[in-house]
């Protein structure tokens, strides 16, 4: 009878233990957070980003971030379509919270997907600030 009473004590005092461990807090998210979105380039493309981002003295991410901010300030009703294709060749943007926010309204608004809406607003702002030989 003692041995059970000593393994009926412990296992008791166990299961305590498993309740009273203390509850883990929920991490908050950083109010500067940025998201990496990454969009398909040509060669092309890359060369005229990377000759704006030196010209502007940014970096290609800085650029390319630049470019979708000014696009989407623009707030125009309709973003014109461009041909996206896949080229296994990225760039990166990294908007704040506020404008991924507007990014990810845009793209279900469009029916696409974050990286194509990215790709759209990058080529618009290109095509409205950036005109072909300009740099």
């Amino acid at each position: 009878m003692f041995i059970n009473q000593i393994i009926e004590e412990a296992r008791n005092q166990n299961a305590h233990k498993k309740l009273k461990e203390p509850l883990k807090k929920e991490r908050k998210t950083r109010s500067d957070k940025l998201h990496d979105i990454r969009f398909p380039v040509t060669p092309d493309e890359r060369m005229r980003l990377r000759r704006i981002g030196k010209h502007l003295k940014l970096t290609e991410t800085a650029c390319c971030t630049h470019l979708l901010v000014l696009a989407l300030q623009l707030q125009e009703p309709r973003i014109p379509s461009y041909p996206y294709e896949d080229t296994r060749r990225y760039m990166h943007v990294k908007p704040a919270e506020e404008w991924y926010k507007v990014i990810a309204e845009l793209a279900i608004h469009y029916d696409i997907s974050e990286r194509q809406m990215v790709y759209r607003l990058i080529h618009y702002s290109l095509e409205c600030f950036f005109k072909e030989g300009s740099i």
